[in-house]
């Protein structure tokens, strides 16, 4: 081998042990994995959990600041009154967010906003709406707004309006919570895997149920931006280095 092969050699060895760093350093946050594994195995000793494969308790991940790092959300069942326990990582723990025992949303499911790192919890029952907005701030989740009305209980148009436990006109309620009806939300979170999943903690999950979600996509498919972060940066970097490589051996 020729001084000038063994050189460009050595470098194009460099470049591939930096790519596989770039790569090695995408999951390096990923110890939430073993914790909320434990979170879940210990979650279903306790009495919240129904054991149905038709409607009792499931769970999910999502990434509700975009840090990098996805909380875990745990939907207790499928009922009107199953809401989602939420739990962040934090400093090798998982940690439930929110009151003592909350849970967040009903019928097993929640939305979370990314762009504000918000989660809405929502509730509907006899006509009576209530709507709690709460801002993640990677540590804690803290009440920020919450709405309600008893529209759907009342026929002549009587409705009671509410901001903040404060009666408002129809028009200060429409004008503070449509700004939040005009974000992006993700809804339907709570209810992807079955606890009989686990072993997808094992370094499986797919990078769509790690969502970065920039859209909601109804197919579930990878968002662009996880795509590449996941797999496609990597193969890219991988594939000009092996290109390079070939054109060099072959004209040197």
């Amino acid at each position: 081998m020729t001084m000038k092969r063994k050189k460009t050699t050595a470098v194009l060895l460099s470049l591939i042990m930096l790519s596989g760093s770039a790569v090695l350093s995408v999951h390096a946050t990923d110890g939430w994995r073993k914790v909320y594994e434990t979170v879940l195995t210990e979650f279903q000793g306790t009495d919240y959990f129904v054991d149905d494969e038709s409607f009792g308790s499931m769970w999910n991940i999502f990434d509700i600041n975009s840090d990098g790092v996805p909380e875990l959300f745990v939907s207790v069942s499928a009922s009107h009154v199953g809401g989602c326990a939420i739990y962040a990582f934090q400093d090798g723990e998982g940690i439930r967010l929110g009151e003592e025992e909350q849970f967040f949303g009903e019928w097993g499911v929640t939305s979370a906003c990314q762009a504000e790192s918000l989660v809405k919890s929502e509730h509907f029952n006899m006509g009576l709406l209530d709507v709690a907005y709460y801002h993640f701030d990677g540590t804690s989740l803290e009440l920020v707004d919450r709405f309600s009305n008893d529209e759907g209980a009342q026929v002549g148009g009587n409705a009671t309006y509410y901001h903040n436990g404060e009666v408002v006109t129809k028009e200060e309620y429409l004008s503070a919570i449509n700004p939040y009806d005009a974000m992006h939300w993700v809804n339907d979170i709570g209810r992807e895997y079955y606890f009989s999943q686990l072993d997808l903690f094992k370094g499986d999950i797919p990078p769509a149920k790690v969502p970065v979600v920039l859209e909601t996509v109804d197919d579930k498919r990878p968002d662009l931006k996880t795509t590449l972060l996941y797999g496609g940066i990597p193969a890219l970097i991988i594939a000009l280095i092996s290109a390079m490589v070939s054109i060099i051996w072959r004209h040197s």
